[in-house]
């Protein structure tokens, strides 16, 4: 079984399609961890098949020695955590840690036969990021709308600085990608983990995990795809002490934008700010295509349905490790340890 956890604080029909995507390509249990413990959200996924939800409150996260201050990533990793003590409890063989804008895309759309052919010694696989590109602001559902990711391949460097050659773009505003590029980590629940970090898990007590990174597989991260989920984002940055100071420094800039743009009052200058930051001309996106930097990627509308969930035949533990790059000893980072009983 796959098991995936999820932070989130997600409007309605944005949370029922990344769950039900999930579910779809084969995740067989989903850990949503609600922010808000009043969020409005939170009842409609209680009781649901195949779907756990908490409810993660204040005196909570005080009793765990946990504020705000600590930032947003500092809880995330706690719930994953306890989440990857839940999968091992119940048995899983997998856990997906990821954001409520993100999806994982595997060929044929079948997660539980793709890490099926990943080498038992594997304890962890990488997902790389594509980025989405917004088509417009006002997008009702970016997960099925947006079709052209920015890509991130190994030589991007050189490639970057061709399309700087064509004059000052706006995609390359924040460097190139306004999110991360860490991408994020299927982990096996058996091997010797200690913690599940945002992006890669690490070992207990220094021990040395083996990561592989996908060749044929994408982490979809879709960052402020539309007008009201980007302002919405800055908005609760913007309320949480303590967040700026875990941005990178493209983040900080684009937050400093953000809150330019908030001062001026009115809607149409935050509108201008969200065009400026995340929408991509179309020549812009000819000239990153043409060098390799944005790709072509349509996800399945039918996989966002009820209804429509893989069936997985294959062992979960075998598999030749096909369309994967090796990695070694990552889980030597240094970092928080989790233990669990």
């Amino acid at each position: 079984m796959i098991s995936l956890v999820a932070t989130v604080k997600a409007t309605l029909p944005d949370l029922e399609r990344f769950v039900q995507y999930h579910l779809n390509i084969g995740v067989g249990r989903v850990y949503l961890f609600f922010d808000d413990p009043e969020d409005p959200v939170l009842p409609q996924f209680r009781g649901r098949p195949g779907v756990t939800v908490t409810a993660c409150d204040p005196a909570g996260w005080a009793a765990m020695g946990i504020s705000a201050e600590d930032g947003i990533e500092v809880r995330q990793i706690h719930n994953a955590n306890l989440a990857l003590g839940w999968a091992r409890r119940a048995g899983a063989h997998w856990l997906v840690h990821l954001d409520v804008d993100e999806l994982l895309h595997v060929p044929g759309d079948d997660l539980g036969a793709w890490l099926g052919a990943v080498a038992p010694e594997t304890d962890a696989v990488t997902f790389p990021t594509r980025e989405a590109i917004p088509a417009r602001s006002a997008q009702r559902h970016p997960f099925e709308a947006c079709w052209l990711f920015k890509a991130h391949p190994p030589d991007a460097a050189p490639r970057l600085s061709l399309a700087a050659r064509a004059g000052p773009l706006r995609a390359l505003r924040y460097g190139y990608f306004r999110g991360h590029v860490g991408g994020k980590s299927a982990i096996r629940v058996t091997a010797p983990v200690g913690s599940v970090e945002i992006h890669y898990p690490m070992g207990a007590n220094g021990a040395a995990l083996t990561l592989e990174t996908a060749k044929d597989a994408f982490l979809l991260h879709y960052d402020g795809c539309a007008f009201e989920a980007w302002r919405d984002k800055w908005a609760r940055r913007k309320e949480l002490a303590g967040c700026a100071k875990l941005m990178r420094d493209s983040r900080r800039r684009q937050f400093a934008d953000f809150l330019t743009a908030e001062a001026a009052g009115s809607a149409a200058a935050l509108e201008r700010e969200f065009r400026a930051q995340c929408l991509v001309p179309l020549h812009e996106q000819a000239i990153l295509w043409a060098l390799g930097l944005a790709r072509p990627l349509r996800v399945r509308r039918d996989l966002f349905r009820p209804g429509r969930r893989n069936r997985y035949c294959g062992a979960l533990s075998g598999g030749g490790g096909r369309g994967l790059w090796r990695q070694g000893g990552e889980g030597r980072r240094k970092g928080r340890r989790w233990t669990f009983g």
